[in-house]
């Protein structure tokens, strides 16, 4: 289940990849304390508005991963942090071959940081760990988006 704020910072991703609408705007300009109501009839509206097909199970992994990965970028979530909350939803989505990487990273980490040794990522150690999930969210940016194309 996502968040309101979860709901914003998509709508601001949105309004970054281009694409634009009144429902889309006020969303993304809310801050809280949040309405459940206001933030399902705006991010229903936008939908509507921008012509994208509702989100289902399937389609929905790049909206929630892309906040995250920015959040990273912009220094708002720490790598842990991120690799943490991305782990949960590899295996709440029943393990979602697209999180798969992001899985290994989250435990290549977590045992470097009390290990000389993780068998989680080849080649992954103290030294290069971070720069490695580093070159892997640039990949993913790169390679997802966050909108089901109109």
């Amino acid at each position: 289940m996502q968040s309101h704020q979860d709901w914003v910072d998509w709508a601001v991703e949105a309004i970054l990849a281009g694409y634009d609408s009144r429902s889309l705007r006020v969303l993304a300009g809310l801050q809280p304390p949040f309405d459940d109501s206001e933030i399902n009839r705006l991010s229903k509206n936008a939908f509507i508005e921008l012509n994208i097909p509702p989100l289902t199970r399937g389609n929905c992994v790049p909206h929630y991963v892309v906040p995250i990965l920015r959040r990273i970028l912009d220094g708002t979530l720490t790598q842990k942090e991120a690799l943490n909350k991305l782990n949960d939803l590899y295996l709440a989505t029943g393990h979602d071959n697209s999180l798969k990487a992001f899985y290994l990273l989250y435990f290549a980490a977590c045992d470097l940081e009390t290990s000389e040794v993780q068998r989680y990522w080849k080649g992954a150690n103290r030294n290069n760990i971070n720069e490695i999930i580093d070159a892997h969210i640039q990949d993913w940016l790169n390679n997802y988006r966050p909108i089901v194309p109109v």
